[in-house]
Order: structure tokens, then sequence, then C-alpha cells
């Protein structure tokens, strides 16, 4: 029911948004509170109007803008639509929402019909990450990323936040196109800064799902490794690990009471290596119901963690952890309660 409700409201305010974008042309240029990506080029002429927009043109303008501002996308055709990047997007250096579920033919409660992917030709220098965040309070919000795994670069992923904190990652496909095809990327959102909040994404096919360098993250309900109905995995959906969480990146949730992710079907389910996390109410190794085994190799591996907590007393807060090769493996001092280890939800 909270999440029926929780869609209907957001359906509402993205009417308003709508309705907010649609007002006439003048209402970017002027300085207004968003712009309308409406195509899938990557040409940059220093405009951003209802003639030519391309997200290079709404990242710039928006960058100069002040106050938090609107990115939707209002692409014609009935998608997806694909926006190949031959160059380095501008890194996000103002608040702002890129906000995907904008685009009029975005289904209802489904996934996104914009993705973001590196170009592809001899002629094409493909960058190699898709967005870059150095603002607080950013959104980004029913896109898919996907193919930004370039081997020789010394950072390559999907979402990048390399700075500021309090920014929101959700509804997006990470590693998928539109329609759950898997073309991964080798990090799909790197956490290079603090306190952020990653929630009910689809992220999949990725090297590390969710990379974390620095700790106060919180990640709640997405379905990691598995496809996008979290009722079956396959090879190619599979993350290397599903999230992996660096030493001094401390103090992390990674499901909260009755708001748990999917974490199945990886190498690694969870590998930590900080302090102080709390892993709670997920499913790791099953499907999304805790019915059926969609097992990583390792469920939740803690290298050398102290105050870690795996589970509690409150029902909301017990993970199921099964159909892994390896359930639970603890290098430091962990508490781990009340969870079902092996067991299907019952």
């Amino acid at each position: 029911m909270k999440t029926i409700i929780t869609r209907i409201f957001r359906f509402v305010v993205n009417l308003t948004l709508l309705f907010i974008l649609l007002l006439p042309s003048s209402l970017g240029e002027a300085g207004g509170s968003g712009w309308f990506v409406n195509t899938v080029d990557d040409l940059d002429d220093g405009l951003c109007d209802t003639t030519h927009c391309s997200l290079r043109e709404a990242i710039n303008i928006s960058n100069t803008t002040p106050g938090q501002q609107i990115i939707g996308f209002n692409i014609p055709g009935p998608g997806p639509h694909i926006i190949e990047l031959c160059d380095t997007l501008p890194a996000i250096t103002d608040s702002v929402l890129v906000d995907g579920t904008l685009e009029p033919n975005h289904p209802y409660n489904g996934g996104p019909v914009v993705a973001i992917a590196p170009g592809q030709g001899e002629t094409c220098s493909a960058p190699s990450f898709g967005l870059w965040i150095e603002a607080s309070n950013t959104e980004v919000r029913g896109i898919s990323v996907v193919g930004f795994d370039q081997s020789g670069a010394p950072i390559s992923g999907g979402i990048i936040i390399h700075a500021g904190s309090g920014s929101l990652i959700e509804d997006n496909y990470i590693g998928l196109l539109p329609g759950g095809s898997p073309w991964g990327n080798r990090n799909g959102i790197l956490l290079g800064s603090a306190d952020h909040q990653i929630q009910e994404n689809i992220i999949s096919g990725n090297t590390y799902g969710i990379h974390a360098l620095l700790g106060g993250q919180t990640i709640i309900t997405n379905r990691i490794g598995t496809d996008p109905d979290g009722m079956s995995t396959s090879l190619d959906l599979r993350n290397t690990i599903g999230i992996y969480v660096e030493q001094d990146a401390d103090n992390n949730h990674i499901g909260l009471s009755g708001t748990g992710n999917v974490i199945s079907g990886n190498g690694n389910g969870i590998y930590l290596a900080s302090q102080g996390n709390q892993i709670q109410g997920n499913m790791i190794g099953t499907n999304r119901t805790g019915t059926s085994a969609l097992g990583n190799s390792v469920g939740i591996h803690a290298s050398q963690t102290t105050y870690t907590v795996i589970g509690g007393t409150d029902p909301g807060k017990r993970n199921v952890i099964s159909g892994n090769i390896s359930g639970i493996s603890l290098g430091g001092y962990s508490t781990v309660q009340g969870n079902f280890i092996g067991t299907d939800f019952s």
C-alpha cells in the first residue's frame, strides 16, 4: 500500500512539474525552473530551447542558474531514446533534478525509456563515465545508464558522485538498457563523498553495482543482480560485487526496517571493509519474495570490520540470507541476530 501511495504521489508531482516545464519556451532562457532535453544528439550550439536542447546544453545552463533546476525529457518518438556521448558531459555543479520520468512516453510504474551510453564507432571518443556530480542535493531519477566500462580509464562508471552530500539516485536502471538487456558499467554508482541515498534502482550487470569510498550512505529498496522484477537472475545480470564498501567508508545503512534490498545472483552480494554498518531487512540470495533461491557466491563478506549489525530482533530488520554458496563470512566483531539463514522467508 505504501508503495502504491508513493507512486501515485510521485505521478501527481510529475504532472505538476510537467505543467511547469511546458510553459512558454522563454522559461529556460529566462532562468526559470527547468528545461526539456528534446534530442538524443550530443551537440552544443550554446542554446537550450524548443528547437534544440541536448542533455549537454541543459546541464550547462542549469549549472549557471541559481537554485535547484529541473532537467526533464521530451524526445520525439516512441523510444527508447539513447543519448550516446562522444565527449565527457559537463560536471553537475549546481543542484538539479534530472528526471527521466517526465518523458511523455515513460510508462507508469515501469522502467526508463531514456538512456545515457558511450558513443560507438571509430570517430567517437567515448567518455569513461556518464554523469559526474559535484553538487549537494542533486537527484537523478528514471533513466538508464549503461556501458561505461573503459578498462584504461582511472575512473569509469555510470553515475559518479564526486562531491557534495544529500543526493538521491532513484528509480534508475544502472547497467541495464531500457527493456532490461544488460550492458554493464565498471562502477554502476560510485560514491566518492558521504551521505547520499540510493533507492528503488535496478543495478545489474556491473563490475561493482554500488561502490562506496566514503560512508553515511543509505541503500534501500534496490534490486541488485536481478532482473527488474526481482524474481530471476542470470550470469549476464550478475555484478561481480553487488555493494562494495571500502575501508574508512563507515556507518552505512544497507536496508532499513521494512525497506531492504534484493541482493542476489552476484559474486559477492555485499563486501564490507569498513566499520559500524547496519544490514537489515534484505533478501540476500533469494528472489524479492524470499521464496526461491537466486544465490550469490558469498552473501555477506565482512572483512576485518567491527560494530557491524546484521539483522535484529524487529521482524522488519531480519535478513533472509539463503541460496548462497557462503551465507556470511566474518573477519571481525559483528552482531548477527534474528536472520533467516538457509531457509525461505517462512
